[in-house]
Order: C-alpha cells, then sequence, then structure tokens
C-alpha cells in the first residue's frame, strides 16, 4: 500500500485549519509581553507557514547540490542460462557533475563466466573479463552546460536567501502584531480602570450634591449640572469597556485562543527608549537591509536571465576526452597491467545553428525584464528611505508626545487636588471642579495612550531596520522560543 506525501504547502494549510479549531486558553493566566511573545511563534500559522517554506527552499537548495558532488552507483546481476553458462557482472561507476571542471565519469566492470556440467563452454572453466574507462567532458563558450550549471546553483542560493529573510520578516510581523495587540489591551484596561474611577467620584459627588441640595444648599440647575458630568462618566466607562472587549478579541484572534478568553494583563512595560535612532546611519547602511536585499536579488535575476539570452547567441563548443582498457584473466589488475588498452580519445565539437530568431526575440524581452527591475530596485531604495525617514519622525514626535503628557499630567493632577480642597472649602465653583476633574482624566488618558503609540512607533522601527524583535525582548531578560 502506497502512503501519500502531502507537499508542505498542503501541511501548511492542515496546519492552519487544525490551529483554527483548537483554539483554546493560553498556557497560563497572567497576560504579559513576554508570555505572549513566548507562545505566538508556536502558535501562529502564518509564521508557522512561513517556516515551512522555508525549509522547503533549503531542501531544494541542497537537492541542487548534488549532482555536484561525487555520486557511486554499484550493480550487481547474475545471468544463470538453463543447460547453458552463467555469468557474474559487477560494475562500479563514480560520475561527478561539477561547475568548474566539467564532467567527470569513471567506471569499472568485472564479469565472471562459469561453465556448466550440461550447458556451453565458456572457452575456459574459469573466465575474468575486466574493464576500466575514464570520460571527461568539459564544454567551453559562453551559453555552455557549465554556465547552465553555474545558473542553477545562483539561483538556488537566492530562493534559499529570500525564503530566510521571508521567514525572518515573518517573524517579525508577528511577534509584532502581538505585541502590539498586547500593547492597546494595556492602553484599554488602564483606560477603563480611569473610567471607573471616574465614575465612583461621579457618583459619590453627586450623592453629596443631592444631600445639599435637599438641604437647600444649591440650587437646582446645580444638581442637574451635577448629574449631567455623571451621566457623562458612566457613557465614558461603558467607550472603554467596549474598547477592552475589541481588544481582547483581537489578542485572542492572533494568538488562537478561545474568542472569550479573559486573563489577567501584567503591566509589564516594552523596552521603548526616549533617544531617537540616528538616522544619518541607517540610510547610508539601508543596503543590508531585507528590503534591499530581496530588490537587490530581483534585479541579479533579470541580469542573469539577461545574460543567458545574450549567451544562447554564441556558437556552443565542447571538448570531451577519454580513456579505457579491456583485458582477460584470472586477475582483475590485468586491466592495468597488461590488458588490451583502447587509444585515447579528444574530441572538440563546435556547433553552428543557422536560425537564430528565436534567441533574438528572447534577448529583447530579457532586456526588457532588466529595465523594469533596474526601475523597481530604484523605487524600492526611495521607497526605503522614505519609510526610515517617516518612522524615525513618528518616534520623535512620540517621545515628545510622551515627555509633554508626562508633565501634563502631573500638573492636571496638581491642579485637581487643589481646585478639590478648594471647592470643598468653597473657594472653588463647581464649574471648576468639574473642569479640573475633566481634564486630570483626559491628560491621564492621553498619558496611556502616548505610552502604547510609542511602544507601536519602536515595533515599526524594528520592523523596518530588520532589527530582531526577539533579540530586543531577551536583551531585557525575556525568553523567546520558535
Amino acid at each position: 500500500m502506497r502512503v501519500p506525501v502531502l507537499s508542505p504547502s498542503v501541511i501548511a494549510v492542515l496546519f492552519t485549519l487544525l490551529s483554527l479549531l483548537a483554539a483554546t486558553e493560553p498556557s497560563q493566566s497572567e497576560i504579559s509581553l513576554e508570555s505572549v511573545a513566548r507562545e505566538i511563534l508556536i502558535s501562529n500559522p502564518t509564521y508557522q507557514q512561513a517556516l515551512l517554506s522555508f525549509q522547503s527552499s533549503r531542501s531544494d537548495f541542497e537537492g541542487a547540490t548534488i549532482p555536484y558532488s561525487p555520486v557511486p552507483f554499484l550493480s550487481l546481476s547474475t545471468t544463470d542460462t538453463e543447460g547453458g553458462q552463467r555469468d557474474e557482472r559487477a560494475s562500479l561507476s563514480l560520475d561527478w557533475d561539477t561547475v568548474a571542471w566539467g564532467d567527470l565519469s569513471l567506471s569499472t566492470s568485472l564479469s565472471h563466466c562459469r561453465e556448466q556440467p550440461a550447458g556451453l563452454p565458456c572457452g575456459d572453466p574459469q573466465v575474468y573479463d575486466s574493464s576500466l574507462s575514464l570520460s571527461w567532458s568539459v564544454p567551453l563558450g559562453r551559453g555552455s552546460s557549465l554556465q547552465i550549471k553555474r545558473a542553477t546553483l545562483t539561483r538556488a542560493a537566492w530562493t534559499w536567501e529570500s525564503a530566510r529573510i521571508t521567514v525572518f520578516k515573518a517573524k517579525q510581523s508577528t511577534l509584532s502584531q502581538a505585541l502590539s495587540a498586547v500593547l492597546s489591551l494595556q492602553s484599554a484596561i488602564r483606560q477603563e480602570s480611569i473610567q471607573h474611577r471616574r465614575v465612583e467620584e461621579s457618583t459619590e459627588f453627586l450623592r453629596q450634591q443631592e444631600v445639599r441640595f435637599n438641604l437647600g444648599l444649591i440650587s437646582e440647575p446645580t444638581l442637574a449640572r451635577t448629574s449631567l458630568q455623571s451621566d457623562q462618566a458612566g457613557l465614558g466607562l461603558l467607550s472603554a469597556s467596549e474598547s477592552v472587549e475589541g481588544a481582547w478579541e483581537n489578542l485572542n484572534r492572533l494568538m488562537g485562543w478561545a474568542i472569550s478568553f479573559r486573563g489577567e494583563v501584567n503591566e509589564e512595560v516594552l523596552p521603548t527608549p526616549l533617544e531617537a535612532p540616528l538616522l544619518s546611519v541607517w540610510i547610508d547602511g539601508r543596503g543590508i537591509l531585507n528590503d534591499s536585499r530581496l530588490a537587490e536579488i530581483s534585479l541579479r535575476r533579470s541580469a542573469l536571465s539577461l545574460a543567458e539570452a545574450q549567451d544562447r547567441l554564441e556558437w556552443p563548443i565542447t571538448l570531451s576526452a577519454g580513456i579505457g582498457g579491456l583485458a582477460s584473466g584470472s586477475s582483475f589488475s590485468d586491466v592495468l597491467l597488461d590488458g588490451n588498452h583502447t587509444p585515447s580519445t579528444a574530441t572538440l565539437l563546435i556547433e553552428i545553428p543557422l536560425d537564430r530568431r528565436q534567441e533574438r526575440i528572447s534577448l529583447e524581452n530579457g532586456e526588457r525584464s532588466f529595465a523594469s527591475a533596474v526601475l523597481e530596485r530604484e523605487e524600492s531604495d526611495r521607497d526605503i528611505i522614505q519609510s526610515l525617514t517617516a518612522t524615525h519622525r513618528l518616534i520623535e514626535r512620540r517621545i515628545r508626545e510622551l515627555l509633554l503628557s508626562e508633565r501634563a499630567f502631573v500638573q492636571a493632577r496638581s491642579n485637581f487636588e487643589i481646585t478639590k480642597r478648594g471647592f470643598q472649602e468653597g473657594v472653588s465653583s463647581l464649574q471648576d471642579y468639574l473642569d479640573a476633574q475633566d481634564s486630570f482624566v483626559e491628560a491621564e488618558t492621553s498619558l496611556s495612550t502616548a505610552k502604547s503609540s510609542l511602544g507601536n512607533a519602536w515595533l515599526s522601527w524594528w520592523r523596518l531596520t530588520d532589527t530582531p524583535i526577539d533579540g530586543e525582548l531577551e536583551s531585557m531578560g525575556w525568553e523567546v522560543k520558535e
């Protein structure tokens, strides 16, 4: 029974389906940036699919190098003719197709004929025939098979490098999305906590105002204004709670967890420096970035295809040489000592094609493809510069926003505490108190958003500059595994 072999792409699809169907809860109830980074690479189908593709490309590259290493082949055979003689043969060959020295083939054989009692004679009861041959073929000139072999190995190496870049970018994207989802969840939970505290304070303040109203200390419009502020606080809490639910659902989808899962979220902080990187260094060294490498590989592929189209217009030239021998006797070494050797041969073959119309068409198409690849390479370089510049400015802006938000938060908190005491002492008005409370809530919310925004800006920068996100996390003592 033949067992079917599944291709990597089919395995990846099955893995994705099984991951979606088997939605479970995380290994621990407390959710943190570290735990999510540790689990996402194992559970995310997109990254696992990219990893399978990379492994397939590596196997293809290793398979492409097999013909360029010695390949031995041994065969044994026995022929027993009914009523006749028995022939026993053994042959050993060694083929080596190289990309620098041509095709080398070495073969040797040993045959033994034994006479049967009732059969035809072999001429001798024990006869050994042995042979040895060596051939060497070197295709010369442009457009030869050596050129094709070199191109095959080069393309396999490019495919492998492209797959390596693809799987690295998939890892970066997977980690970035998961960590960004946790940052959004942390921010949403903080804002829900802020709104919840605001509701509690508003409810308590409304109760106090109702007491004052019943005692005739405040007017009905003043009580109504307090009641309106309390209702607005309730609406703010409802909106914040919906944001938390949305953040949980987004994280659960990314992680492959049950959509209804809710856990404890650790307030672990993503390592986000408060100093922007040096932009000029990255722009000058952009050639080492993965996006630049992919564009360069595409350009080199087009250049190689163009060179091959040019080579096909050249005349094929091949030089072949060979030596061989044959001996009969009782020893296999006779072929080297006193055997009958065939003369050595050398052949120079030059082929002159007459109709080259198809080759010229291929050359014209190759020139167009190469020109298009050059334009794509230039466009990719411009995009990289623009993306580096824009993301660098974003980080600078987010750092300024965080510093200003921290300063505004301190001032708003101090102003609210002073205004609250003044209102209780009858120095500040109700409107002053409500305005100070709103400013404090807004400043605290802005600070929470600024922290999350700065973290997302650094994640974007790490992805753009190919700075390993897992390396950044491990530098903080976090454990990240694939």
